[in-house]
């Protein structure tokens, strides 16, 4: 089919309008041109319908003018094409804002001839637009010429939807907007390979609902520059289904390279757009701006931020000013992820605010000079956040290397917030700092109970996850890996100096426990402050470079409150492997703390305590029982002032020292309550006790299978009414005040100054060859038994003595026993001044029965009759033997 060509020729010289006298060839031309009025236009049969209007000048109007070319091609019904021809390199000066193209059926802009280079200034057309789309112009190319459109309120403007249109190596510059967009259906529509820069206030920007159009492409060379503008990329409020914003560079924009929605507005909506995605060559390169991408608070159902790279910018990677919910920054799919990295400030800044059903998943979020991720500021709520969260394979982000903190949560409520399966590692400060300083940080969640939705908190430079004082009410930390830290793996009200600290759970019943290990330090430190409701539980702690958990109070101050393992299934924390000890406590008072149901394993020392005050270790009860075993040196280890101390109902078995007191004050090993007694079995000792011991009581305990029960050097009491106690007034096995010493070589051993120590109401029972009950070398001071008759000892050994002292016994007095069952029941090898019964006082004697020989006194008496050993009024019963009692006289 033929069509018409109609030719606008640019006949005209600017110095044809110039005053002055009129030369020939001057008058030519006015002839020529007043002909050309009088013409009707040249039209010409061509191969297809097409209008070519010929821009021939640089005149802000009259015929061969853009102007002109525009308004004849609005005229026209058809596809028409504006080219200009044989300008070379040249300007055009608009003085006012050129006609909107309004031409429905397309319109092409091309060069002609010997055109290169075409530049629109409207520096002289105030407020005016440079080239203006209407709604419905559809089919308008502006592609494959070198045009610079510049100095305009917009250098291109849509005024509403263009389908079919591109928009292709322009140079838009100088303006006020580079392009602007007013909503509109763009389908087929691209803006590709153009550079739009300089621009004084967006490099693009939407005005509404903008579908379906193409900005920047996945081909090489289809992105857009768009660079040095105060805004990037700015979309408003509006629905943007099917619109791209792939492979463009956005970079040195003054305050974004990327806006989403309209700033000072108390909420946007703004749906369904996609910028960059995990195709090849979609990803937008946003660097070198002041904030890579900032969000303004709204809706943003169905939008999209995936597979960028928002790198190097001057604040913040991704900065998100207030509530935005429904928003996806990453996601799962390979190539979805983001990298945020190198910002000078944050990975990732999030305001408090709403931000329900937003996720923030697959992100490589990365050496920012701030935290990868911070959360909050300095109150309010930021809730219904996903960081990571998702079990799906991919939805986890990757936090490293920032030079703050991995992830940084600032005072606030966090209801419906969560902080799940990522990998938070290598940060040059914390892994996660919860930072409220006294105020209140509730209802985070950091991991979770469902396998793939604990993070990976991993070797960071100070702690895994460091926590400073507040209220924690609902804040639960579940399922996490927390290992390799240099410092700790969780750091409890660190720098709090006593503050009140409430609400936290680290861990929790089955399934929700962390596994924290190989710390440079501790596992788990919880520093001095008043705790309620805080607890951590069924964690698993292990392999760390110094203690599995350190409960730490400088002297004076308080650690009270806390729960340390728990009674319900699963809350018992599994403390094994740690260089030092599995639990250390010191320095102050834990009125309130609880170490309960815990096992406590393989370390140097299973428990530590230095100066611990009013601290309840087990309980009454069997489900409060911590297992303490296997530990390389001790079970237990105490020492300093640990008044009110209880250490009860636990169980200590295979340590080579089930539990060594130390200088211990004012603690109870055992109690006589039903329940309280603890069973310390195996290993080479049950019980040392050295040094200064007043006001501490060992009761109810049964001790077993141990070469030595208990052993004691040196150790005392202040005076009678703060002696040390082992026993008391009752000589019941387990439940009450007396301990049951039974399967040992030794029962109990005993040397050296025992001032104010008092061995009553016990069971000793020794069964290897040569073994005795029980042992007293040199002990002075020492009262075994005691004036009632509950508070005797009852003294057996099958293939031994019951009793075996020797050396200086100055002080020291064995009152109401019974030895029985034993080779001999007493062997007394130069035992000087030891008071074996009381004179004349037959009802402190001892009972000496079934022995093979009730007591042999060996080396106690000179030749001439001199003894050194006194015994008095002690009763022997002799079964099947002869010999009562043996003296053998000093040689």
């Amino acid at each position: 089919m033929n069509m018409l060509q109609f030719s606008v020729r640019g006949l005209f010289h600017r110095d044809a309008f110039r005053s002055g006298n009129r030369s020939p060839d001057r008058a030519r031309h006015g002839a020529a041109r007043r002909h050309l009025q009088r013409e009707a236009p040249r039209f010409e049969q061509l191969e297809s319908k097409q209008l070519l209007a010929t821009v021939s000048n640089n005149l802000d109007t009259g015929p061969g003018s853009l102007r002109q070319a525009i308004t004849d091609v609005n005229t026209s019904a058809i596809a028409n094409t504006i080219v200009f021809s044989n300008l070379g390199t040249d300007t055009i000066v608009l003085a006012t804002e050129l006609p909107t193209l309004t031409n429905p059926a397309g319109t092409t802009f091309s060069f002609d001839g010997t055109t290169s280079a075409i530049t629109l200034d409207g520096s002289l057309a105030l407020a005016s637009d440079g080239l203006t789309i209407g709604a419905g112009a559809n089919g308008v190319s502006l592609s494959g010429i070198n045009l610079t459109i510049k100095n305009f309120n917009s250098g291109l403007r849509f005024l509403g939807g263009s389908t079919n249109s591109l928009i292709q190596g322009l140079t838009v510059t100088g303006n006020q907007n580079g392009i602007s967009l007013a909503g509109g259906a763009f389908s087929g529509t691209t803006i590709s390979g153009n550079t739009i820069t300089l621009n004084d206030q967006n490099g693009i920007v939407t005005e509404g609902s903008v579908t379906s159009l193409t900005i920047g492409g996945t081909a090489a060379g289809a992105g857009n520059t768009i660079t040095a503008n105060e805004y990037g990329l700015s979309f408003q409020s509006g629905t943007y289904t099917g619109t791209l914003v792939q492979g463009n560079t956005v970079s040195n924009n003054n305050q974004a390279g990327l806006l989403l929605g309209l700033l000072g507005s108390a909420s946007s909506t703004l749906t369904s757009l996609t910028i960059g995605g995990a195709a090849a060559g979609a990803a937008n390169t946003i660097s070198l701006n002041n904030n890579g991408v900032k969000i303004t608070p709204g809706t943003y159902t169905s939008t999209v931020i995936a597979g960028n790279s928002i790198t190097s910018n001057a604040q913040d990677g991704v900065a998100l000013d207030g509530g935005a919910t429904s928003l996806t920054i990453g996601g799962p799919a390979a190539g979805a992820g983001n990298t945020i990295a190198y910002n000078n400030g944050e990975g990732l800044f999030f305001q408090p605010g709403a931000y329900t059903s937003t996720l923030v998943q697959g992100n490589n979020i990365s050496a920012n000079d701030g935290s990868g991720v911070l959360l909050g500021t300095s109150g309010g709520s930021l809730t219904g956040l996903t960081l990571g969260g998702s079990t799906t394979t991919g939805a986890g982000n990757t936090i490293a290397f920032n030079q703050e903190n991995g992830v940084e949560v600032s005072q606030g409520t966090y209801t419906s917030t969560v902080i799940q399966g990522n990998t938070i590692a290598s940060n040059a400060s914390y892994g996660i700092q919860l930072s409220p300083s006294g105020q209140t940080l509730e209802a985070l969640t950091i991991g979770g109970t469902t396998t793939g939705l604990g993070n990976t908190i991993a070797s960071n430079a100070l702690d895994g996850i460091g926590i400073f004082g507040g209220s924690y009410t609902g804040t639960v930390v579940q399922g996490n890996i927390i290992r390799y830290n240099l410092f700790n793996g969780v750091n409890i009200n660190q720098f709090a100096g006593g503050a009140k600290f409430a609400g936290l759970q680290v861990g929790g019943g089955t399934g929700a426990g962390n596994t924290i290990n190989n710390n440079g330090l501790d596992g788990v430190q919880v520093n001095s402050g008043v705790y309620s409701s805080t607890f951590v539980q069924g964690n698993a702690i292990t392999s760390n470079a110094r203690n599995g958990v350190n409960l730490y109070a400088t002297f004076g101050e308080t650690l009270t409150g806390l729960g340390l393992g728990g009674v319900g299934v699963g809350e018992g924390n599994t403390i094994t492997g740690n260089v030092a000890s599995g639990l250390t406590a010191s320095k102050g008072d834990y009125t309130g703390t609880s170490v309960a149901g815990n096992t406590i394993s393989g370390n140097a020392t299973g428990i530590s305590l230095t100066n611990t005050k009013n601290l309840s270790i087990g309980g009454t009860n069997a489900t409060f029982k911590n297992t303490v075993s296997g530990n390389s040196i001790s079970g237990l280890f105490a020492t300093g002032d640990l008044t009110a101390t209880k250490i009860r109902g636990n169980a200590f078995s295979a340590n080579p020292l089930g539990v060594s007191l130390l200088d211990a004050q004012g603690v109870s090993l055992g109690t006589a309550e039903a329940g309280g007694g603890n069973t310390i079995t195996g290993g080479s000792t049950g019980l040392r006790a050295v040094g200064n011991l007043s006001n501490t009581g060992v009761s109810g305990n049964a001790i077993t299978g141990q070469t030595t029960g208990i052993q004691m050097i040196n150790a005392t009491g202040t005076s009678a009414a703060n002696r040390f106690a082992i026993g008391g007034t009752t000589a019941s096995v387990g439940n009450n005040a007396g301990n049951y010493i039974a399967s040992t070589v030794h029962g109990l051993y005993a040397a050296g100054v025992l001032n104010n120590t008092v061995i009553s109401g016990n069971i000793f029972s020794a069964n290897a060859a040569s073994g005795n009950a029980m042992v007293l070398i040199n002990a002075t001071g020492l009262t075994v038994g005691g004036s009632l008759a509950t508070q005797g000892n009852t003294l057996t050994a099958s293939a031994g003595n019951a009793l075996y002292a020797a050396g200086h016994m100055a002080g020291s007095g064995f009152y109401r026993n019974t030895l029985t069952a034993s080779v001999n029941g007493a062997l007394l090898d130069s035992a000087r001044s030891f008071l074996f019964g009381i004179a004349n006082n037959a009802s402190l004697g001892n009972l000496v029965q079934y022995n093979q020989t009730g007591v042999r006194a060996v080396g106690n008496c000179t030749g001439s009759g001199v003894c050194y050993t006194t015994w008095f009024r002690n009763v022997r019963k002799v079964v099947n033997k002869s010999v009562g009692l043996i003296v053998f006289p000093k040689a």
